[in-house]
């Protein structure tokens, strides 16, 4: 599918989630479903969210069973022991068996999405050859039974020749009954179920741990490395539902010792200058003349796109009065006419409001070394946006964020110079970058924004404290309506400030830049991935893989992203 098809997909899912459940804050993002900053999690840990098409419409489905339901978080395992990491596996699957039954009863639409959804599951588990070994075949056979008494649903000829022999031997005869007293309870006695689907997952833990104690040392370590794979494909939601502002994509050691979430070394080389000054002035017209020659034989309708953002993004301005009205204020200037003409209604008068732009768009540009491979794209993007704006009387910027040196530069030097300490935070020389300004029109900014051509100015990024400067700025322009499109090709990247704190020290500070951005409702943010997915970071993104040819439609879609994101953040004041 494509980046569009997947996002208009992730709405949709929304949507009935919303519908389903009537929780009016669930919407999508990184193709999973989220409530406030909180992921979805489901005890349907089979279900693996991260799917597209089918498979993502059921996992949307299990995760509104899940809170329309509501029998494990009712009803949490009364034990939470670690030791009992494997029954509560077992437990969440069968809490979530029976909300999807009763989901599917209401809603039979359902039922086709996840029962996709499963049969995916079970085609990535059976491929995974965990079912080779007593712990993946014993749970292979729990899980199918369960779902086919509780759900109604007939296991397949393939599935019934794996698990028969596990069946019939150890799932029956040790809880044959469980199961049946699961499936008379699964509609209208919540408690009984989860009774009896406790005591199957102790029950299934249990014999698993008595049959590792059975086996020699090598195959003990086997069974434990068949029990973490199997585990990764039981779980594979379990990281990226974490809170937003600290998603667990590394060791985040830095962070958690550290008081403050993000820190800076050293200020005192930072910089900040305008586009036309970073670049000698001889060459600044080479560069514009190239700028011109990509766009010399554009296909962009930029009047069809200004008309459709006034449509979109216009708000009724205060206008003066409209007199001789038939109702409103009472006009003193008529008040005579009631005495004279006392039949005569048209003595009001009403205020008059007209459309008119109220907006401000920053387009931020990363600066980091692999950008400098997209410019042709790029740069012929930000231009066409700015005629666009400028066309339909939104105030413009464009910014660009970089570093001043190759690896920290000057910072890293000064903190050589004060002993090496730990945990320094940004070791960087930090540089930010105006190529347009709100006050700037297009044509005097022209030579400053063809900088951008300039192959040296690309080096490593932070784009946390970019985002941050942006914000900034936008708050300063007395607009109502305020949009930041971040445009990059990938993570935050410094290699001296990730080596010296942690990998992914960067990546936490753009997250909790987002939060916090989100959390004060002031500007509306998007982010543009050339050729990739930026839903990690931002919740409303695009990606873009145009040719080098900046087409209508890829801006109009944009446009709309953008707007999306606006009126979201308007609906969240």
């Amino acid at each position: 599918m494509s980046a569009r098809a997947l996002r208009d997909a992730d709405e949709l899912t929304a949507s009935v989630a919303r519908a389903m459940t009537g929780e009016p804050g669930i919407y999508a993002s990184a193709h999973r479903l989220f409530v406030g900053e909180q992921g979805i999690a489901t005890g349907a840990t089979h279900h693996d969210s991260r799917a597209d098409g089918a498979h993502a419409r059921g996992c949307a489905d299990a995760a509104a069973a899940h809170l329309w339901g509501a029998t494990l978080r009712q009803h949490p395992a009364p034990d939470t022991a670690p030791e009992l990491a494997m029954a509560h596996m077992v437990y969440g699957v069968l809490c979530q068996f029976r909300d999807e039954h009763r989901v599917s009863e209401r809603w039979p639409g359902t039922r086709h999405n996840l029962d996709a959804a499963y049969d995916h599951w079970v085609l990535q588990f059976k491929a995974s050859l965990i079912t080779e070994t007593q712990t993946g075949l014993l749970l292979f056979a729990v899980i199918g039974t369960a779902r086919a008494l509780i759900n109604d649903q007939p296991i397949g000829p393939e599935d019934t020749d794996i698990m028969e022999g596990m069946r019939a031997d150890v799932v029956a005869p040790k809880w044959g009954g469980l199961y049946r007293r699961m499936r008379r309870s699964r509609a209208q006695d919540a408690a009984d179920y989860v009774a009896a689907a406790w005591a199957v997952a102790l029950g299934v833990a249990e014999w698993l741990e008595a049959e590792a104690q059975t086996l020699p040392p090598n195959a003990r370590r086997f069974s434990a490395r068949a029990a973490a794979l199997l585990a990764a494909l039981l779980r594979p939601a379990e990281k990226p539902f974490d809170d937003l502002a600290s998603v667990d994509l590394g060791d985040g050691k830095a962070l958690r010792e550290a008081r403050a979430r993000y820190r800076v070394f050293t200020t005192r080389f930072d910089q900040e200058r305008n586009g036309q000054d970073l670049v000698r002035a001889a060459l600044l017209p080479g560069y514009r003349a190239q700028i011109d020659e990509w766009l010399r034989d554009s296909p962009v309708n930029i009047a069809a796109l200004a008309e459709r953002l006034r449509r979109r993004w216009a708000v009724p301005v205060r206008d003066g009065w409209e007199l001789e009205t038939e109702s409103g204020h009472l006009s003193a200037e008529r008040l005579s006419l009631l005495v004279t003409s006392p039949q005569e209604t048209r003595v009001f008068k009403q205020e008059r409001h007209q459309p008119a732009m109220s907006a401000a768009v920053t387009v931020l540009l990363d600066c980091s070394g692999s950008m400098r491979n997209h410019q042709q794209r790029v740069v012929p993007l930000v231009e066409l946006l700015l005629r666009v704006f400028e066309r339909a009387g939104v105030q413009s910027e464009v910014l660009g964020f970089t570093t001043a040196s190759w690896n920290g530069g000057q910072a890293r030097k000064t903190w050589e110079r004060a002993g090496r300490p730990d945990a320094p935070g940004r070791v960087a020389e930090r540089l930010h970058m105006v190529f347009k300004s709100a006050q700037q029109s297009r044509r005097a900014a022209s030579l400053s924004l063809a900088a951008l051509l300039k192959p040296d100015l690309y080096r490593e990024g932070l784009d946390g404290e970019a985002v941050q400067w942006a914000v900034q700025r936008l708050m300063g322009l007395s607009v109502s309506q305020r949009l930041l499109i971040v445009v990059s090709d990938g993570s935050p990247m410094e290699t001296t400030t990730q080596r010296l704190n942690s990998e992914f020290y960067l990546d936490h500070h753009l997250r909790e830049v987002l939060r916090q951005t989100a959390q004060a409702g002031q500007v509306a943010v998007m982010g543009l991935g050339l050729g990739l997915d930026l839903s990690v970071y931002y919740r409303h993104c695009l990606g873009w893989d145009d040719g080098r040819i900046v087409q209508t439609h890829s801006l109009a879609d944009v446009l709309h992203v953008g707007f999306e994101a606006q009126r979201a953040l308007l609906k969240r004041r």
